[in-house]
């Protein structure tokens, strides 16, 4: 696959996010760097849904990775003060 900028990377994972989205296996849906690139990244709770993931969307790349049942790990910067601090 040929290298993709970042704002067309953007706009994959809003039409795969559109496709996929609703389905309760899918964890997340996120944008990762790949050999000077970009490519779509999907975490699952299971492998049971991985046939119905895309293997690429609008040009992009997707990788899939099963991560498990998810934990909210919502982190958000202090203030610009360099500290991470857990989001309410």
């Amino acid at each position: 696959m040929a290298t993709v900028d970042l704002k067309t990377a953007r706009a994959a994972k809003k039409h795969l996010v559109d496709v996929i989205g609703s389905q309760p296996n899918v964890n997340g849906v996120g944008i990762a760097p790949v050999n000077g690139g970009w490519a779509l990244k999907v975490n699952l709770r299971s492998d049971r849904s991985r046939a119905k993931i895309p293997p690429e969307v609008d040009g992009v790349d997707v990788k899939v990775e099963v991560v498990g049942r998810g934990v909210r790990q919502a982190l958000a910067r202090d203030r610009g003060r360099g500290r991470i601090a857990r989001a309410r």
